[in-house]
């Protein structure tokens, strides 16, 4: 089996930076007190699949979740769908 770089309008790993550049200052989500826009979810998706890659995570790799329903899961979804996870 081999890897191929998936297609960026099917990888939800890219949806954060369609979303930032559309509509960068406009809210993505809230998060109890919290709000994010699409950029700052953008740049803390980034600043994960940074993490994850630099922890060995590669494209093929299964990323295991154990998280409430907040943020953080969002940005883990996307951060290994990012990395090909």
């Amino acid at each position: 089996m081999t890897w191929t770089e998936p297609s960026i309008t099917h990888n939800v790993g890219w949806w954060t930076t369609r979303r930032a550049e559309i509509a960068g200052d406009q809210i993505a989500l809230v998060d109890g007190e919290r709000s994010l826009d699409y950029a700052a979810l953008h740049e803390r998706t980034c600043r994960l699949v940074a993490v994850l890659a630099g922890l060995g995570i590669v494209p093929g790799d299964r990323v295991a979740l154990l998280l409430r329903n907040r943020s953080a899961y969002l940005e883990s979804v996307f951060a290994a769908g990012r990395l090909g996870a």
